[in-house]
């Protein structure tokens, strides 16, 4: 039967199934979004009416009037489908960056990081830059051991501690943490370098050990051995005596040196001379050092070998090291004080 097209009739129309199809293809579109929610592009449910020319060539009431539907449904293309395993993947990268944490930070803001987890923001506070510093002297060192200002004090005290050893002292301002640190490198006079030279072995003419005690060792105490040994008066005369004692030996059966008069060059002799040259620490660390001198007549000319004995420099670096950790305890009550290295 012939039917009049309206819009308000399309429910009716066919005994209902144009409506049915449409619903179908809606009910189809929607079970396609739930199945593939990453596919972002939308779909599309269309009705197409397809009307002949013979329809609109006669009256309505022509009975070769026909009228036509389709319905059709849109839906991405096979192409853009996502399937299963990448869904999957989908959603487990979404779980991973709900979990992931994020750390960010501000130049206005530069004591403060903040820290992403998830959809939350934590603020952490940046802790100060490690603080290094260096000072030359005893009192310099004192000062910044009692400045409070330095370093949040301890409520229980101690809250400082010192490293001493022969390359240095080290500050450590904090006990907990360590990141407060100042230094002080012990500088080792020349004179106490000039013994450790010494201590090698090596012989010397006549001047040139003149010159060592007087430029190397000045004021340590040699003046004497100075005066001693620019005295030195070598004679040889031919008789068969053989004779050997210090400043005094025998050459064969013919030729005999002599040092006149042998009585003012000691065998051994003691310098006084500071370890370390660093303000406010030559006379806390003055030590004194016993040296030997051995003189070799058969060379020529003369030859004068001068050391320290044996441990005496390592001994008067351990007694200047305890001078200085005496110092530190009587200046620094309660402060943890070791002679070691940190």
């Amino acid at each position: 039967m012939l039917q009049k097209f309206e819009l308000a009739s399309i429910v009716e129309m066919d005994g209902g199934r144009i409506r049915e199809a449409f619903e179908q293809a809606m009910r189809r579109a929607e079970l396609d979004c739930k199945d593939r929610p990453a596919t972002d592009k939308a779909r599309t449910v269309g009705l197409t009416i397809w009307l002949p020319s013979a329809a609109v060539s006669s009256s309505t009431t022509c009975p070769k009037t026909r009228s036509a539907r389709r319905r059709s449904i849109r839906s991405p293309s096979r192409k853009e489908r996502t399937m299963l395993a990448e869904f999957v993947r989908e959603l487990v990268a979404l779980g991973r960056r709900a979990d992931s944490i994020e750390i960010e930070s501000h130049e206005s803001l530069p004591e403060v990081l903040f820290v992403r987890k998830g959809d939350r923001y934590e603020e952490h506070e940046v802790p100060p830059t490690r603080r290094t510093g260096s000072v030359n002297g005893y009192a310099d060192l004192i000062a910044v051991m009692k400045d409070d200002g330095l370093v949040l004090a301890d409520p229980e005290g101690g809250a400082k501690e010192v490293f001493h050893d022969h390359s240095g002292i080290v500050v450590h301002l904090d006990r907990l943490d360590r990141r407060d640190t100042f230094r002080l490198a012990l500088l080792r006079s020349q004179r106490f370098q000039t013994l450790e030279g010494l201590a090698a072995g090596s012989s010397m003419d006549q001047q040139a050990a003149i010159r060592m005690l007087r430029f190397g060792l000045h004021g340590s105490g040699v003046e004497k051995l100075i005066v001693a040994l620019r005295k030195v008066d070598f004679t040889r005369k031919s008789d068969g005596r053989s004779h050997l004692e210090h400043g005094r030996e025998s050459l064969g059966n013919s030729v005999e040196a002599a040092v006149q008069p042998t009585s003012e060059i000691p065998e051994t002799f003691m310098v006084s001379v500071p370890v370390y040259i660093n303000p406010g620490f030559a006379e806390l660390t003055l030590v004194e050092v016993w040296c030997g001198i051995s003189i070799d007549l058969q060379a020529s000319p003369v030859k004068f070998e001068i050391r320290p004995l044996a441990d005496e420099l390592h001994s008067a670096v351990l007694r200047a090291q305890a001078s200085i950790g005496a110092k530190l305890a009587a200046d620094l009550p309660g402060t943890a004080i070791f002679n070691g290295r940190p």
